[in-house]
């Protein structure tokens, strides 16, 4: 069987020698022709505009961060509402009443108590000339808001 198979690839060969030798030559060709004019085939890349590093911080890290850098009233005074403002632990929501609502700055904790439960670094606001002080302040625990007098009637 073995003897059967030689002599038909023989046989194959012989019959298709020119053939073989055309594709052969053709390849040859065709590659010389490519390494002579440094000719590369790469895939294409697709164009990045814009590189997003998302980096994983605990808590713990994110709070002392971004409430290092955001401790003043300019930071704090951008922020409109409840939610936002206390987010991050740098500010408190303050209320006198009814109409005087406003973001301000937290109080530094020296304790392992959560950010903004001590209250808001300035206690009175400043209404019509007069010192008026801020009745509540309200400050993230965990994931819920908590509120809290401010505790002092005159400023």
């Amino acid at each position: 069987m073995s003897n059967d198979l030689a002599t038909s690839t023989l046989i194959f060969i012989y019959d298709n020698i020119f053939a073989i030798f055309f594709v052969v030559i053709l390849l040859s060709v065709l590659t010389i022709y490519i390494v002579i004019n440094d000719i590369t085939f790469r895939e294409k890349r697709l164009k990045i505009d814009k590189v997003i590093t998302i980096e994983k911080f605990t808590t713990d890290e994110l709070k002392h961060e971004t409430s290092e850098d955001m401790r003043n009233d300019g930071s704090c005074d951008k922020l409109k509402f409840k939610d936002s403002c206390t987010a991050l632990g740098s500010c408190v929501w303050v209320t006198a009443g009814t109409s005087d609502k406003k973001c301000v700055s937290a109080n530094p904790n020296i304790d392992s108590t959560a950010p903004g439960s001590d209250g808001p670094e300035k206690k009175c606001f400043k209404k019509n000339g007069k010192l008026i002080p801020w009745e509540l302040y309200y400050y993230l625990d965990g994931k819920d808001i908590k509120q809290n007098p401010i505790g002092i009637s005159i400023c």
